[in-house]
Parts: structure tokens; C-alpha cells; sequence
């Protein structure tokens, strides 16, 4: 106990001692991670929903839950890579990670965790989305599954006592880079609007869905309440498309202190706290209203009221189909988080094991594409063809990979001995494992190894998994006819033989992209 109040002495000092640029380049780091875990909680939830309800109705229902939050996991997305490009104008480093330390506490909306569909998973995410407000201040009809969300939080130990509305970061935020007093002009760099992220490059795969003007040119928004739009004479019910919602992704650019406090505002606005736009920029808000685009917290508050009706007819339904909680392919099965161990649920199953592990390496994959894109953007022109571009495609690439894995990941036993009844949550689900380190190598040949190393690492993760199933020694047949059952009920042979011949490609392609580098035609 001693040692850990010298810590926080230390670290106290160290916060008195930073300048307000140091402080804000923390808190923008606090607030990308933040992001970053959200996003992959979002899909892990999202993962987990039972894709086989028998029953015809909840089956849509779960169907539209999943549209819903994968649409959230993407705005997050956005807004990961939004917070990056004001770190850029600021001249500071990629923030990719997921850190876990005594600063971030104050601002990270909740303790870290990988948990399936649940009303007490749904309620975290309400909680971290919603204004940081008394009860009483929301509307009537929301006050009652309000005050039921914010008892489940506070029930909840360790991780609901250090539970934070994701608010109050980013009012911080935008307090602190809002005062010129405290950001001079000089600590923002135009010059690097255009090695930024853009919608252009990213979102263009979740451009929303057409939508239907009135005669004024005003969106006609959907009537949720009788599942008919609001436009006299339609009869059409708008109950599939509010079901199954669109991302809006919005990852604008930055070139002033105005373009990042409007950019952070608007990303509050779609996501976690509107009263920032209402209170910062009036005409923002309105124009938001007009699009008429639910918040993040509109949709969980949607799905959190739609499965309590549902758990009132039965309280024993669940969709989610025993999908672990904190999967892991390690041997350690705890973790520390502030400074106490966590619990982690093993992946013991060859199959379910191994294909774990190639979403780990994977998921890291897609990191370093990130980091590495975004690297070679400050010096690659963005109005001609360059390695940028080619990475950013291999970058979407890795998010189809995470999710068909995961998809494989939760229909797969963790265990050997699953089918006991003994054993809770037997199926496996997705770790998003971080590495040990985000950090890309300082010289640009050195990044590309780095590439090529995670992708033999996956392909030889692969044959390993692909032997196993083919095993020729006679002590081995029933493991490997186990494992090729399973391989096969989730379709994975064919995916991994295929997963092996892009990667040959892609170290081809690396290959190329080095020799060029030798040469001195600088790979661009």
C-alpha cells in the first residue's frame, strides 16, 4: 500500500509538472483509448448474438441488435481514427493501444472487459454513452430503465465503482484546447491536413443509405413509435430499417484549433455527449438534429428497453448462445486491471485455440497497417497511387479477416470437454489481444519486416492448425478427427487454405516493395 501512494505521489508531481500542450496530448491519448476499447467491446457483444434463434420474430430482433451496435463499433471507428488526426495536428504520435494506467482511471468509461450480449452488458454501454446528468433531467419515459441501468452499473463491484460517463473526457477535451491562453495558435500544424485520415480514404464503405426529403428538402424521419414513417399516405413500416441501422461514419481533417474543437464536437455529438455540441456550438447541434441520426446512446437505450420487455415474458431467454467472457489464448488466465488481478477464461481447444491465435495476429496486422499508413502519409502524396492507399486496402481486408474469425471463434468449443454440464459458457469468442507494443520500428525497412514476420507467423499458425486436423500418426487420429469436425462445422479449412495464399501474395508484394527500397526507388 505504501509503494502504490508513492506511485500516485509521483505521478501527481509528474501531471503538476506537464504543460497544458502535454496535458491535452494525454488526454487525446486517453480519449483514443477509450475509443479503442469500446469499439472492440461493441464487437464483441455484437459477435456473441446467436445467429440460429428458432423463433422467426426474435430472430430479426436479434438480427436488428447486431445492425445496431456493428453500426456503433464503426462510428467508434471514426471516431479512433478522428482523435488521431487532432494528435497529428498537434504533432504528437498515433495512439493505438489500450493502456491501463492510474491517469487513465479518471477518465476510461469502465474497467476493460470482453462480455457477451447480456442486460448488464447492454447497460455499461448506456451508461458510458449517456449525459452526465441527474436521472430526473431525462425525459419521463426514459427515467425508469434509467435508474434500472444505473443500479446494474453500481452492482457490478470493482468495474461499476470505477465506472465514468465517456463525457467527461472529452468536455475536457475541448475545455482545454477551446483556451488560447492555454494552446497557443503555434502548437497547431496546418502543414499536416494532409497526411490526416479522411472520410475519403475510410469511410466510403459506410456511406448511409439513401433517405427520403419532403417537399422542403427535410429528411422524413421514421415514426418508431407506430413503425410507420411520418410522411401522410405511406404505409410502408420503417421497423426493418430502424432494425438495421447505418453507420455514419464522419472522420474529418484538421487544420486550426476551430477544425479540432468542431471536429471533437461533433464527435461527442453522434456518440457520447450531445450537451457538449448544445452548450460549444448551437448551429452544430441543430444541423445534427436535422439529420435526424440517432446517438450512440439512442441506440443501446433502443436495445436496452426492447430485451427487458422481452426478459419480462421470459426471463430465462438469452441471445447470446454461451459465448465466454475475457477469452484467452495465454497461460496466465488473469490479468492485472487497476492494480487488481482480472479473471480470464482459457482457450484450451486445438481448434479454437489456434484460430485465436491467427485473430490475434490478425488483429495486430491491422494495427500496424494503421500505424504504418498513417506514417507514410507525411511523406506520399494523396492524389496519386502510392503504398498509403494499398495499405489502407489491406488494412479493410484485416477487418473482414477479425470478423469472419470471430464469427468461427463463438460456434467453437474452448474446451475439450465442453459438452459437460459442469462447464459455463463453453464456446470460445475473439481475445483482441493487444502485442506487447503498438510502437512501429523507427526505419521504414524495418516496419515492412515487421509485417512479413506477423504474416508467416499467421500462415504458420495455420498449417499448424490444418496438421492437426490431418494427422497421420495412429496415437493422434482421434484429436485430429476431433479437430477436423470442428474445423468443418464452422467451414475454417477452406478460409484458412485461403488465408494462406493472400499472405503468400502479400509477402510477395512485401517482398517487391523491399527490393525496390535496396534499389533506391523508396517504395512509394
Amino acid at each position: 500500500m505504501e509503494s502504490s501512494a508513492q506511485d500516485k505521489a509521483v505521478q501527481s508531481k509528474k501531471r503538476r509538472d506537464m504543460s497544458w500542450r502535454e496535458h491535452l496530448v494525454m488526454l487525446l491519448s486517453f480519449g483514443a483509448a477509450a475509443e479503442h476499447c469500446l469499439m472492440v467491446e461493441y464487437l464483441y457483444a455484437a459477435y456473441s448474438l446467436r445467429p440460429d434463434e428458432p423463433d422467426p420474430e426474435k430472430r430479426e430482433m436479434i438480427e436488428g441488435w447486431r445492425a445496431q451496435i456493428l453500426a456503433v463499433a464503426r462510428e467508434e471507428m471514426g471516431h479512433l481514427l478522428t482523435v488521431q488526426n487532432v494528435l497529428c495536428l498537434l504533432g504528437a504520435p498515433m495512439a493505438l493501444g489500450r493502456e491501463d494506467s492510474l491517469w487513465a482511471h479518471k477518465y476510461y468509461p469502465y474497467d476493460f472487459s470482453l462480455t457477451p450480449f447480456s442486460l448488464k452488458t447492454v447497460a455499461y454501454f448506456v451508461y458510458a454513452e449517456m449525459e452526465a446528468k441527474d436521472v430526473d433531467e431525462f425525459d419521463a419515459d426514459q427515467r425508469p430503465l434509467l435508474r434500472k441501468v444505473l443500479e446494474s452499473v453500481k452492482e457490478a463491484g470493482a468495474r461499476g465503482e470505477n465506472a465514468h460517463h465517456v463525457g467527461a473526457l472529452y468536455a475536457e477535451i475541448v475545455d482545454v484546447i477551446s483556451d488560447p491562453e492555454r494552446i497557443p495558435d503555434s502548437d497547431f500544424d496546418e502543414l499536416t491536413f494532409e497526411r490526416q485520415f479522411s472520410w475519403d480514404e475510410w469511410g466510403r464503405n459506410y456511406r448511409p443509405a439513401p433517405y427520403e426529403l419532403d417537399a422542403a428538402g427535410n429528411r422524413v424521419l421514421p415514426d418508431t413509435t407506430n413503425a410507420k414513417t411520418k410522411t401522410e399516405g405511406k404505409t410502408k413500416t420503417d421497423a426493418k430499417t430502424r432494425k438495421h441501422g447505418a453507420a455514419h461514419l464522419e472522420i474529418p481533417r484538421v487544420a486550426s484549433r476551430t477544425d479540432a474543437v468542431r471536429a471533437l464536437v461533433q464527435l461527442a455529438a453522434q456518440g457520447e455527449v450531445p450537451h457538449i455540441e448544445r452548450a460549444v456550438a448551437p448551429t452544430l447541434w441543430s444541423k445534427s438534429k436535422r439529420r435526424g441520426e440517432p446517438s450512440h446512446f439512442d441506440r443501446f437505450f433502443a436495445i436496452y428497453k426492447e430485451f427487458s420487455e422481452e426478459l419480462e415474458k421470459d426471463e430465462n431467454w438469452s441471445p447470446a448462445a454461451g459465448v465466454c467472457t475475457d477469452p484467452t489464448t495465454r497461460k496466465e488466465f488473469a490479468q492485472e486491471t487497476r492494480g487488481a488481478p482480472r479473471p480470464l477464461t482459457p482457450i484450451k481447444a486445438i481448434a479454437a485455440r489456434r484460430l485465436a491465435q491467427i485473430f490475434n495476429q490478425r488483429y495486430r496486422l491491422l494495427l500496424n497497417y494503421l500505424a504504418h499508413a498513417f506514417r507514410i502519409g507525411r511523406t506520399a502524396r494523396l492524389d496519386r497511387p502510392n503504398l498509403r492507399a494499398m495499405l489502407m486496402h489491406r488494412a479493410f481486408g484485416e477487418m473482414y479477416n477479425l470478423k469472419t474469425l470471430a464469427g468461427m471463434l463463438v460456434r467453437l468449443p474452448r474446451l475439450d470437454d465442453c459438452d459437460s454440464p459442469a462447464v459455463k459458457d463453453p464456446w470460445a469468442g475473439p481475445p483482441f489481444e493487444l502485442p506487447y507494443s503498438t510502437e512501429l520500428p523507427d526505419a521504414d525497412g524495418d516496419v515492412w519486416r515487421m509485417h512479413k514476420d506477423v504474416l508467416e507467423t499467421s500462415r504458420a499458425t495455420c498449417r499448424d492448425l490444418i496438421s492437426a486436423a490431418h494427422a497421420e500418426a495412429p496415437e493422434l487420429w482421434e484429436k485430429s478427427k476431433q479437430v477436423k469436425a470442428q474445423l468443418d462445422g464452422v467451414g475454417a479449412e477452406v478460409y484458412l487454405r485461403t488465408l494462406m495464399e493472400l499472405d503468400e501474395q502479400a509477402l510477395q508484394w512485401i517482398d517487391a516493395i523491399l527490393g525496390s527500397q535496396r534499389n533506391g526507388g523508396g517504395g512509394q
